[in-house]
């Protein structure tokens, strides 16, 4: 994580330094910095006003974007680790699985497997992962053995909590391209 803030704080204090730069060196003689106390406030004038005007605009958009990510990050904390889970489908099958939750590299990672009668039918493996404060939506690939042949399907689960506490997760699910294969579902973080 701290890599990454050097470099997104490189780009937001030096990356608009090139076009002032630049613009130094195109006016020459006409570089100047000028403030000035009018009605509206303070007056900048020339390329320092420009730099100063893009890295507050880097901040502000920064801000945005960081919103976004720093927002999920006590959720994340949360959902990491080892969870088991209870699917109940549209015609009442009932399946039972454990899955882990990882962060390698700032991906949501999720991988499980799953048994039906006591008997494993198959794993599953996300594909992608977003997760905000309370809602961790999942697009997995699912690959399971139905009549002795492994069937390999795309699905979609989302999953609500309460951000004070993310045990349990109670969603939906569906599978992509199949008839009546959707349901519910509850995940139990382990331990």
């Amino acid at each position: 994580m701290t890599s990454k803030l050097v470099t997104i704080w490189i780009f937001l204090l030096l990356l608009p330094l090139l076009p002032v730069v630049i613009l130094y060196v195109i006016f020459d003689q006409a570089n100047y910095f000028k403030l000035e106390d009018t009605a509206r406030g303070i007056l900048a004038t020339g390329p320092i006003a420009a730099y100063v005007a893009l890295v507050w605009l880097g901040w502000v958009i920064y801000k945005k974007v960081s919103n976004i990510t720093i927002t999920s990050s006590s959720a994340l904390k949360q959902i990491l680790g080892s969870w088991s889970f209870e699917a109940v489908s549209a015609h009442g099958t009932s399946r039972s699985g454990q899955c882990s939750i990882t962060n390698p590299g700032g991906v949501i990672t999720i991988n499980g497997s799953f048994m039906e009668n006591d008997q494993p039918v198959g794993d599953w493996r996300s594909q992608m992962a977003q997760l905000s404060d309370s809602e961790l939506a999942v697009v997995y690939n699912l690959t399971e053995v139905r009549e002795g042949q492994e069937v390999s399907s795309k699905a979609l689960c989302t999953l609500h909590f309460n951000p004070e506490s993310v045990s349990p997760m109670t969603g939906r699910w569906v599978v992509v391209g199949r008839d009546n294969a959707y349901g519910t579902v509850t995940y139990t973080k382990a331990g």
